[in-house]
């Protein structure tokens, strides 16, 4: 019995001794649960009997545990390539015209970027149309040869305006106009001058309502006064009446610059009349409204005011 124990112990330490180089290898590390260790695995695409050991030759498998960016996110704003936000729908886009590279507003609505727009709203003005109010002086004649001969060639003129809309396509031109031209055709040589006072309204359409240059033209309808003052005349002594109304037309082109809410102005008028009974063209007994003089009149004149 003792024999057999010896033979079973020493048979055992055999063994041990046999197995020790295989316990000796170091196990490899355990990867968090859920997870697959990467590895080396033989690349699908070399061809057969490729060196699997040959790191080219070796694929791994993404781990699990690495973060992932999500192609839907917005990219930080602190990214170089992160889109700003937009605040303003507006669409902008840069001038050509300009070497600094300005943005130039391109939605017609507001009007006050685009100047090539008839937009009907001016951003730029606290009225938000444009409103002026001009007094300026010019001369004045008279085209009929009748008129011409009875009167001098050019008079002075003075004018006040209000213009509603003067940054849209159509505005309204309100004026006061008066004048003065003196009288040379008189019996006796006596001399006097014959003052006009003119009320209009006229609509104006602006060519290029949103520059600060913008060319117009108008046309429209008021009321005229004559009056002969600094002498006594009648019809029948001087072929003459010392007072007239009648009905007359405006029309015209004319030229603004807008800046800062300045406005200078420069116009042509001419105004055509009607029903006029101030002078006649021949004497004649029973004289009607056929037998007197046509007075319409040229204008030329200037004018400077303010918008808002």
């Amino acid at each position: 019995m003792h024999s057999m124990m010896k033979v079973l112990l020493s048979t055992c330490a055999v063994c041990a001794i046999a197995q020790a180089p295989a316990f000796a290898q170091p196990s490899p590390p355990l990867s968090p649960p859920g997870t697959i260790p990467p590895g080396p695995t033989t690349n699908p695409a070399s061809p057969a009997g490729t060196n699997p050991t040959d790191p080219s030759n070796r694929t791994y498998l993404p781990d699990p545990g690495a973060p992932t960016t999500d192609p839907g996110l917005v990219p930080d704003a602190t990214s170089p390539t992160a889109v700003p936000p937009i605040d303003n729908p507006t669409t902008t886009a840069v001038d050509p015209t300009t070497s600094s590279g300005a943005l130039v507003n391109t939605d017609p609505s507001l009007g006050d970027g685009d100047s090539l727009s008839y937009a009907w709203t001016e951003r730029r003005l606290a009225s938000g149309i444009g409103i002026s109010t001009l007094v300026g002086g010019g001369v004045v004649g008279f085209t009929d040869k009748t008129m011409r001969n009875t009167t001098s060639s050019a008079g002075g003129l003075w004018d006040l305006r209000v213009t509603l809309g003067s940054h849209l396509p159509i505005a309204l031109d309100i004026s006061y106009v008066g004048s003065a031209t003196n009288i040379n055709g008189l019996p006796s040589a006596r001399k006097g001058t014959l003052v006009g006072t003119t009320a209009e309204a006229a609509l104006r359409y602006n060519i290029l309502p949103h520059y600060a240059f913008t060319p117009y033209v108008f046309g429209g309808a008021g009321w005229q006064r004559y009056d002969v003052t600094q002498t006594n005349v009648s019809l029948s002594d001087s072929g003459m009446n010392d007072k007239d109304n009648l009905l007359e037309f405006p029309m015209g082109v004319g030229f603004a610059y807008r800046t800062g809410g300045l406005v200078a102005d420069i116009r042509g008028t001419f105004r055509a009349t009607t029903d006029q009974n101030l002078v006649l063209k021949t004497p004649t007994l029973s004289p009607t409204s056929d037998d007197f003089a046509p007075m319409h009149t040229w204008e030329a004149s200037a004018a400077i005011g303010y918008e808002f």
